[in-house]
């Protein structure tokens, strides 16, 4: 069975590269030192569209096993882990994933054992695979730095899917913010 992309916003830039990635077979995460921001991410980043997107078409598709590279403080996260799937979150910040832990403490013990985060800069660390969903949420896509960093990124992804499993990004259309 072929892989499924799902989109939520637009390409920012280099979207026929990331199709062609996919189907075909900024800043750099060696300076991915943002656990300054983990205490403030949460206020900043309040948006839930994307994540009642996600729910929706998990409910829909009925997927169990779900990747979030770039995971944060678990604003995607936590709720999938709520519906009942299991999710690996992998991030390169461990103060975002203090936080997340310290989130994830607030839910079921059931909840929490559907959780599983590993520390990993995304860029160098093999992903697991098997995964139903892998989900590149949150604009965390076009923040890479090159275009070779997002089609490594769009290929790990792919790697990690098993056959018939989705891969969902999302990117904010920056239109107007640098008039």
């Amino acid at each position: 069975m072929n892989k499924v992309l799902w989109c939520l916003g637009a390409f920012c830039y280099d979207g026929i590269s990331l199709l062609r990635a996919f189907f075909g077979g900024g800043f750099s995460l060696n300076g991915y030192e943002i656990n300054h921001l983990a205490e403030i991410y949460d206020q900043y980043e309040t948006e839930t569209h994307d994540v009642e997107y996600l729910l929706a078409k998990i409910k829909e598709s009925g997927i169990q096993n779900v990747l979030e590279p770039f995971c944060g403080t678990g604003r995607i996260l936590l709720p999938i882990a709520q519906t009942g799937c299991q999710i690996t979150g992998l991030d390169g910040s461990d103060g975002m994933l203090k936080f997340l832990e310290e989130k994830a403490r607030q839910l079921s013990e059931q909840t929490r054992s559907r959780i599983t985060l590993k520390l990993a800069d995304v860029l160098k660390t093999d992903w697991p695979g098997g995964y139903d969903l892998v989900i590149l949420g949150g604009n965390c896509f076009y923040e890479l730095a090159s275009v070779q960093e997002q089609r490594h990124v769009i290929r790990a992804a792919y790697q990690a899917l098993k056959p018939g499993g989705a891969l969902f990004t999302d990117g904010d259309c920056m239109d107007g913010l640098l008039d």
